[in-house]
């Protein structure tokens, strides 16, 4: 979904709903922005990505568009090495949330 423009997405959100047979299930995965890492650098490897979505931002749509039972699943923390020392200073388990948290995240749908 961050290949396409937004203008583009809505529209084919909405086919995507409409094809589906009754009870059918749509998956949407696409790089997780409230990481701030891949939000501020590793998303615009990819020179095709248009614009980083937000979990709530997609979850939105879909649930506009005709999607029920939509959830969000949260994927590929970076390792637990990596998070931040001093994990009783809620300063720093935000922050390594933000930093080390789901790289990716998936919408998921169902027709009813």
């Amino acid at each position: 979904v961050e290949h396409l423009p937004f203008d583009s997405l809505v529209p084919m959100l909405g086919e995507a709903a409409r094809v589906l047979n009754s009870g059918g299930i749509a998956i949407f995965e696409t790089p997780n922005p409230e990481n701030l890492l891949v939000g501020a650098c590793q998303f615009y490897l990819d020179p095709t990505h248009h614009r980083p979505l937000p979990a709530p931002t997609l979850r939105f749509l879909m649930e506009a568009l005709g999607f029920c039972d939509v959830q969000v699943v949260y994927l590929h923390p970076r390792p637990e090495g990596n998070a931040l020392h001093g994990q009783g200073d809620a300063l720093a388990v935000e922050l390594s949330r933000y930093l080390y948290g789901p790289q990716d995240y998936a919408v998921i749908g169902r027709k009813v």
